[in-house]
């Protein structure tokens, strides 16, 4: 035989000496079976180049003794191999008048597989029967260009024996569906937990665990994340988790996050040391980090301030709410520290004296609180003022450090003017990072006082307030979180503006006493989107209700939705008091006159509960 008859002999096919005709020696078994009998086919009749005319002949010679076996035939005593015989005449197939669809006449069943039947039909040379095989129609396929093809669409394209058997007798056996009523808990359990590593966040680990019982088991924690999300305060990450994030952080995808909080998360020295190792590393560009309410001591402590001591791009850093850190661990963290830590927080309370009339002492500290703000942007402050970083940060802080002295001193109103100035002279110190002299600065704003008090005094009263607070100086004002709110939800310089004017209002009234700094800046970055229909634009940003919301750690009820309302009540009050300096400060061009605008009407709290609800862009 030829060698192409030899290589469709390879292929389970016998194939005849007569290139026209071919024997179903054995039955082709799925797809693949199928498959390469077309291939044989179209071997036959195009590879060969066989004629019609030649075709005919070789069938005719078959056709004249139809019970005599050949040679060739699949048990005769002549073939190589005698399996069961198919038919019991010669099975051959003519290609020659293979038709698509053809009439039937009788129908035999193969006894190997009954999906081939064999079929006579009446041909058209010389009236007689001719048997053929007739096999499934193939299933549709797509050609060379994506498109779907029917089945002789590639015989049209391709001529070449190879590009014939390339496209269909290496054709792979269909998959076998999957059972029905598959279900997670039939997955091995390390599959589940390969599975649950692979999964990106932290926050879609926690919604794959919450699928079923199957997948509540598993470790979510265990893998360093994919991505590494700036809030995962009140996860329960605890020591295994924060690990995991420590080596997520070193990896180039995370290497740009700005801010990160772990606040609540029952972390504890270990996961404090797995962060300092990232810490320390010179590509890391962490900017802001809160380990706030967490279980550190004072071993962890050392070892946060072994690991900033070669960070130079970590900005802050929040460790109120650790108990178990003792004062002196906090004081010697402090010491020659590059970055802000805020060691304290908490409402700002009345002073402790019972004999402290509460509307009379809230006169009076609005009364300092503005002249204090005014003496911030006199045109007389001395020098090292301008110098310091943020203005609004260190008024920020006098205004913390005076709440906080008074309520631990018992002083006269007639030393307020005194305590204003003396606040100033730490805030500015710390605002300029420690390096400040005083001498110049307490000289400058002994003169602010028209001579009543002299730069020794004012030096004096200075270090009396930094004895006295001693680590309540590092403590987040309204403005600290009102800045990082803003981060989150996105701001404008003009909605920056009315911001910072609307927690300055809160700042002198006796709001302060009643929320929190935090729910006094959220309800500050709320209501400073309320004014775009007087031209003060906004950022749009997805989702900034729920981001607002859950960064602040408040309470919508409780804090955020009453606040914002007595905040809205206590704007809409301002348009009586135009003599105030503040009034006066943010009517300036550089603030966006941003106190001349209307006041919008004093809506209830439970407004604010249906607006944050409904989270948009909006």
């Amino acid at each position: 035989s030829s060698p192409v008859a030899a290589r469709a002999a390879n292929t389970r096919f016998s194939m005849a000496s007569q290139p026209a005709t071919v024997h179903a020696q054995v039955s082709p078994k799925g797809a693949a079976g199928r498959a390469l009998l077309r291939a044989a086919l179209r071997l036959n009749c195009e590879d060969l180049g066989q004629s019609r005319n030649e075709s005919l002949a070789a069938s005719k010679s078959m056709q004249a003794d139809p019970g005599s076996p050949c040679s060739t035939c699949p048990g005769s005593p002549s073939s190589p191999s005698s399996p069961t015989s198919v038919m019991s005449t010669c099975s051959m197939v003519s290609l020659t008048d293979m038709d698509p669809t053809p009439v039937m006449h009788k129908t035999t069943t193969t006894p190997s597989e009954d999906r081939f039947k064999v079929l006579t039909k009446t041909g058209a040379v010389g009236g007689r029967e001719r048997l053929q095989l007739q096999l499934p129609p193939p299933k549709p396929r797509h050609d060379d260009y994506g498109e779907p093809s029917t089945p002789g669409a590639g015989r049209r394209r391709s001529s070449g024996m190879l590009q014939l058997l390339s496209e269909s007798s290496v054709a792979p056996e269909q998959p076998e569906k999957a059972e029905p009523g598959m279900r997670l808990s039939n997955l091995l359990p390390e599959l589940l937990q390969t599975i649950m590593d692979w999964v990106p966040s932290f926050s879609n680990r926690l919604s794959f665990s919450a699928l079923c019982t199957a997948t509540a088991g598993l470790q979510w924690r265990l893998a360093p994340p994919r991505r590494v999300e700036e809030e995962l305060s009140r996860r329960r990450l605890l020591d295994l988790g924060v690990c995991a994030v420590a080596k997520a952080l070193q990896t180039s995808p995370n290497g740009a996050l700005g801010e990160l909080c772990l606040g609540n998360n029952g972390i504890t020295d270990v996961g404090v040391k797995a962060l300092c190792e990232a810490l320390a590393k010179p590509n890391f560009q962490l900017r802001r980090l809160s380990l706030r309410n967490n279980n550190i001591t004072d071993e962890g402590v050392y070892m946060l301030k072994k690991a900033l001591e070669c960070n130079t791009v970590l900005e802050e850093l929040d460790l109120w709410g650790n108990e178990e850190i003792s004062n002196e661990a906090k004081a010697a963290l402090l010491k020659n520290l590059r970055c802000e830590v805020f060691l304290e927080s908490g409402l700002v309370r009345m002073p402790s004296n019972g004999t402290v009339d509460r509307a009379y002492y809230c006169k009076l500290r609005e009364i300092l609180f503005d002249w204090i703000s005014q003496m911030h942007t006199s045109i007389h402050a001395p020098r090292s003022l301008d110098g310091t970083l943020d203005p609004q940060g260190m008024l920020f802080r006098t205004f913390s450090f005076i709440d906080s002295y008074l309520r631990s001193e018992a002083l006269s109103h007639n030393e307020y003017q005194l305590i204003g100035v003396a606040c100033t002279v730490v805030a500015a110190e710390l605002e300029a990072g420690g390096s400040l002299e005083d001498d110049e600065l307490a000289v400058g704003l002994a003169s602010l006082t028209d001579g009543t008090y002299s730069p020794d005094e004012v030096r004096e009263e200075a270090a009396a307030v930094r004895e006295t607070l001693n680590l309540k100086l590092h403590q987040p004002t309204a403005y600290t979180f009102l800045r990082r709110y803003l981060r989150r939800t996105g701001w404008t310089e003009e909605s920056f503006s009315l911001a910072n004017y609307l927690i300055e209002l809160a700042a002198m009234d006796k709001i302060a006493f009643e929320y929190s700094p935090q729910a006094i800046a959220a309800s500050a970055a709320v209501l400073s989107r309320q004014y775009v229909a007087q031209g003060v634009p906004v950022r749009l940003m997805l989702r900034w209700k729920s981001k607002l919301l859950q960064c602040s750690y408040l309470d919508l009820e409780r804090e955020v939705a009453p606040c914002a309302s007595a905040m809205m009540h206590l704007h809409a009050s301002q348009k009586d008091r135009p003599n105030l300096f503040i009034n006066k400060k943010y009517e300036w061009s550089r603030l966006h006159r941003v106190s001349k605008l209307e006041a919008n009407i004093p809506a209830t709290p439970s407004f604010f509960e249906g607006y944050l609800k409904s989270d948009s862009a909006n």
